[in-house]
């Protein structure tokens, strides 16, 4: 029996590859024998739905990437995905709403995996306003990316990034190593826009993935003053719903007082 190229076979090589994994690792990570995963992956035996759903946990697979695995195979879906305003997210949007709120009066988005913004707080949109933005005609352009709002020339992050070009440069390879784990079509094209967005000159250069730093300031500048921030990314813990694992919630800490005192005062004279 040879592998069809959507076969489970070639997906489970595929992504055992990505990562840079013997047979042997995948195997002993999945409690399987290699003789197996071997004639898996050949085509030569047909997994069962366990074994897939073992081997997807194994990989570390999003939920989206073990259904697609488990369909390649001929078997229905494992994990169902769920409209933010279904009953089932009601925990869900309510920790979202608590996390939104603490964060005030600094900036807090919603994202879903492929960077778009779902929703935004008040401090978010305070501090676009401050850039001389409208978070209304923004919010309007759907699907608005936090990617692409950040690396479009004509957008209105970028003019006011401090060390653009530094942080650019981080954000586009993890958005490029996104594309290449997951194999989303939809991140690889993002990842190409975004390098092309960097221009000629600047695109041309990359970060390794081992030099990645473990915190990326965020700072913006306008009228003389400097506002500071490191982000945060939240996710739902142990997900069973494929929207609910591909949540993100990025929150931004402010690096000094001035940042806060600042974003207070915009606050207050918004409000």
């Amino acid at each position: 029996m040879q592998s069809s190229p959507r076969s489970p076979g070639l997906l489970l090589r595929r992504l055992r590859a990505q990562r840079g994994w013997s047979q042997e690792h995948l195997a002993s990570r999945a409690s399987v024998s290699p003789r197996h995963l071997s004639f898996v992956e050949n085509g030569r035996a047909n997994p069962s739905r366990d074994l897939l759903l073992s081997l997807g946990a194994a990989l570390d697979l999003p939920l989206r990437e073990r259904n697609e695995l488990l369909a390649a195979a001929g078997f229905a879906a494992a994990f169902r995905e769920s409209a933010l305003d279904d009953a089932a997210m009601t925990p869900v949007v309510r920790g979202i709403d608590l996390l939104f709120a603490h964060a005030e009066p600094h900036p807090a988005l919603l994202l879903d995996h492929r960077w778009n913004i779902l929703r935004f707080n008040t401090g978010a949109a305070t501090l676009l306003s401050w850039l001389g933005a409208d978070p209304l005609a923004l919010a309007a352009a759907q699907p608005l990316n936090v990617m692409r709002l950040f690396f479009d020339p004509r957008g209105p992050l970028r003019p006011h990034v401090v060390d653009f070009e530094a942080a650019a440069l981080v954000l586009l390879a993890r958005v490029e190593r996104e594309a290449d784990i997951e194999g989303d079509p939809v991140v690889r094209a993002l990842a190409a826009e975004l390098r092309a967005l960097l221009g000629p000159i600047d695109g041309t250069a990359s970060v390794p993935h081992s030099s990645l730093p473990v915190m990326l300031p965020f700072a913006v500048t306008r009228d003389g003053v400097t506002l500071r921030w490191f982000t945060m990314l939240s996710t739902i813990g142990t997900p069973l719903d494929l929207t609910a694992q591909s949540l993100r919630i990025e929150t931004y800490i402010p690096l000094d007082a001035e940042t806060d005192r600042v974003m207070r005062r915009l606050s207050n004279s918004s409000g």
